[in-house]
């Protein structure tokens, strides 16, 4: 995260304030520097995702080796949210199961809850707990933007996913050259897009839409790190 701007945000309150809230995507070198921004409408950056691991120092050498090469592709992920200074805001896992979900913790590991996705229905669902009930939800059918409602029935804005990502399927120029095909098909494997592998969601408020809670405002992050 060096060659950006650094967050600037020091609390999930502050993601309640901003009309528009973009996750994008930033690829690195390596497959562990990949991560993403949430920005405002106007590109300001007010956090930024870490890739975490779980285990000892053995466990991390293997996921270390494992994401270099993209063989981590389908397993669970775990990332920090980081404020200005780094100051870690939320943790988040996602989890590549049926469904597939992403728990939301604060820095503290309080549930703020969790993102689940009906793959079937083409839905995703943001409730409180397993089996909680839900706070809000969206139909991710066709292309976007897709309403996004508490539940209640009251509009939040819609959420819109955009700029595709890199293809894990080689090309033909790629099937002629297969050394070319592996690097470039292992570096797009190491890439997680989401629920529509594209780099960036954009969630666009309602016009005097009230305050939302931080899990709703963390939809567009939701939508990147969901299975």
């Amino acid at each position: 995260m060096s060659d950006e701007p650094p967050p600037t945000i020091t609390s999930l309150d502050a993601l309640a304030e901003p009309r528009a809230l973009v996750a994008r995507f930033r690829a690195g070198l390596v497959a562990n520097r990949h991560h993403w921004t949430l920005e405002d409408a106007d590109g300001t950056v007010l956090a930024a995702t870490r890739r975490t691991h779980r285990g000892g120092r053995l466990r991390r050498g293997m996921w270390q080796a494992v994401t270099l090469t993209g063989m981590d592709g389908g397993n669970d992920v775990h990332a920090e949210l980081l404020g200005a200074d780094e100051v870690v805001l939320a943790r988040f896992s996602s989890v590549n199961a049926d469904p597939p979900t992403v728990t939301v913790t604060d820095a503290d590991g309080s549930a703020l809850g969790r993102s689940r996705r009906d793959v079937q229905g083409e839905r995703l669902v943001l409730e409180t707990a397993p089996d909680g009930p839900e706070v809000a939800a969206l139909t991710t059918a066709g292309d976007g933007p897709w309403p996004v409602a508490l539940a209640d029935g009251t509009p939040v804005g819609a959420l819109a996913p955009a700029v595709p990502g890199l293809s894990t399927s080689p090309d033909v120029l790629e099937l002629l050259f297969p050394s070319l095909s592996s690097n470039q098909t292992d570096y797009a494997r190491t890439m997680h897009l989401g629920i529509r592998r594209v780099q960036r969601y954009v969630l666009a408020r309602e016009d005097g839409a009230a305050t939302v809670a931080p899990l709703v405002a963390l939809l567009p992050l939701l939508a990147g790190l969901s299975y």
